[in-house]
C-alpha cells in the first residue's frame, strides 16, 4: 500500500509532488548524553548522585558508631 499523498494539481503546477514526510528523531545513547551535558542536566544528576553516596556513607558511619557503643 502506498501511503504517499496525491499532489494537488492546479493544471500547471503539482503542489506537494516533492513532499517527503520528516523522519522521526532518533537519539542514540551518545547523542542523549551530550545533550544532557550541554543543557546542564548531567551536572544536576552527578550532584544528586554524589549527595546520595555521601548520605549512604553517613548512615553506615552512624550505624557503625552505634554498634560500637552498644
Amino acid at each position: 500500500m502506498n501511503n504517499k499523498l496525491t499532489p494537488y494539481n492546479t493544471g500547471k503546477v503539482q503542489i506537494g509532488a516533492q513532499y517527503v514526510p520528516p523522519k522521526p528523531d532518533y537519539m542514540d545513547h551518545d547523542a542523549e548524553h551530550w545533550q544532557n551535558v550541554l543543557t546542564g542536566v548531567y551536572q544536576y544528576r552527578r550532584k544528586t548522585r554524589t549527595q546520595f553516596i555521601l548520605y549512604v556513607v553517613g548512615l553506615i558511619a552512624v550505624f557503625t558508631l552505634l554498634g560500637a557503643l552498644l
